[in-house]
């Protein structure tokens, strides 16, 4: 039943009340994405993104920390390995409300299946965020 949760762009969001039984929304095939990496460009995608929302429209993504700069706020420099900004824009048509029986896993894959692999080790990760 969510096999199409492996898809490209797809997002699970469980919400804060996922504890008391609340309903996860699973959001596949999105019809636009906004993505930059540019901070005179993340204005406008916030924007767009409102705008989406008025349109009935669901949103998904993040916006970086380092994308406040287009605020006027204070941050560190970007990174360069990530967008700064990354939304997703899913028409109602392609969301669906998923109960917590419907997200009952038989076996979940172990972390060494994902084998994620880091590109900083301890100290310069903490020399970073000093």
């Amino acid at each position: 039943m969510l096999a199409w949760l492996r898809q490209p762009g797809s997002v699970l969001l469980l919400g804060q009340a996922w504890g008391a039984g609340a309903p996860a929304l699973g959001l596949r095939d999105p019809e636009r994405l906004l993505i930059t990496s540019d901070p005179t460009q993340v204005p406008d995608l916030v924007e767009a993104a409102e705008a989406e929302v008025q349109r009935g429209r669901y949103v998904a993504g993040y916006v970086s920390y380092e994308a406040g700069r287009a605020f006027g706020l204070t941050t560190h420099a970007p990174s360069g390995f990530t967008p700064l900004v990354w939304l997703a824009v899913y028409p109602p048509g392609n969301v669906v409300t998923l109960s917590p029986t419907d997200l009952q896993v038989q076996s979940a894959p172990s972390l060494a299946a994902i084998a994620p692999v880091l590109n900083v080790d301890r100290e310069q990760y903490e020399q970073a965020i000093a």
